[in-house]
């Protein structure tokens, strides 16, 4: 049923994109290759559709998980449950902005992508004039150019997901290291059991 949902959401947003574009000056089309306008009307629209899919699934399912464990939390012990939501807090804001770093990373990346298909595209659909004019060193040394950038993209986006794994791994082994610590000091104080803490 979801996928259903999702489904038509894509093809909503695709007929929006295609209205949308279709609706421009002439010169908006003078400014922009066709290859790059399609580009974004598959790829960018697939995108949105993919992340519907798995994304608000997964969000429904960790809100749902979220809220019972924190209900069992409350009731075996306030103290622990306030000290785990202060030990998380961190997380809350370093996602957002990993978020807006991503985003603006994969914009430049499908740009990127877009350029090296136009010139892709360009050298394909007017073959006969490269080889008439033997340019077909040059054609591959702009298509190098063009992939390179999208290699750089790519690698940068590389670099912001192994920074924030390792973040989040850190910060969930040593929340689990605080957490452990924190119960034993509950514990010798007679305000939670080790059976509770498990």
């Amino acid at each position: 049923m979801f996928q259903v949902l999702t489904e038509r959401i894509g093809r909503d947003l695709r007929q929006d994109v295609f209205e949308e574009i279709i609706k421009q000056q002439v010169s908006f089309f003078d400014e922009r290759r066709t290859g790059d306008l399609i580009s974004r009307l598959q790829a960018d629209t697939a995108k949105i559709e993919n992340a519907l899919a798995t994304q608000v699934g997964m969000l429904v399912k960790s809100s749902l998980y979220c809220t019972i464990v924190l209900v069992m939390f409350f009731l075996i012990s306030w103290k622990m449950s306030l000290f785990t939501l202060g030990i998380m807090l961190p997380t809350m804001f370093f996602g957002p902005i990993y978020g807006k770093a991503v985003r603006r990373v994969r914009k430049d990346l499908s740009d990127r992508q877009a350029d090296a298909s136009n010139v892709a595209e360009e050298a394909f659909s007017n073959i006969r004039t490269v080889k008439a004019f033997a340019t077909e060193d040059r054609e591959c040394k702009e298509y190098s150019i063009r992939n390179d950038k999208v290699y750089e993209c790519a690698r940068l986006a590389a670099v912001y997901y192994a920074i924030f794994s390792f973040v989040m791994q850190f910060v969930m082994f040593g929340s689990l290291d605080a957490l452990v610590y924190f119960a034993s000091y509950l514990n010798t104080r007679g305000e939670l059991t080790i059976g509770e803490f498990t």
